[in-house]
């Protein structure tokens, strides 16, 4: 791994435009999943936790796609938790990504 295109890419990044893009509200957490939405990697195991956390100061981004997408969707509206699906990301995009986070869930 490239450790310095991930650091330089998030030093130049502004962070206050990654998360409007995502739609963050001020004063909210970013939890983040990258990679497939996809069974094998249980991306609707982070909504779960968000929502037993019984926190609502934290924002769900899904920076993948797959095919658990809109099960995702439909969980995070049924357990009333903030979440924004911001499509697959290529390597060039990550590191901005990754500065807009403030957990990344693996």
């Amino acid at each position: 791994m490239n450790n310095e295109h991930f650091a330089n890419g998030a030093a130049a990044t502004d962070v206050a435009a990654v998360r409007r893009a995502w739609r963050v509200a001020d004063g909210m957490m970013v939890a983040a999943f990258v990679g497939k939405l996809v069974p094998k990697k249980r991306p609707l195991d982070l909504l779960e936790a968000v929502a037993a956390s019984g926190r609502r100061d934290i924002h769900v981004v899904y920076v993948g796609d797959g095919e658990l997408r809109e099960a995702c969707r439909a969980t995070a509206e049924r357990l009333s938790v903030p979440a924004t699906f911001a499509g697959f990301h290529n390597q060039g995009q990550l590191p901005s990504a990754y500065a807009g986070m403030d957990v990344l869930a693996l």
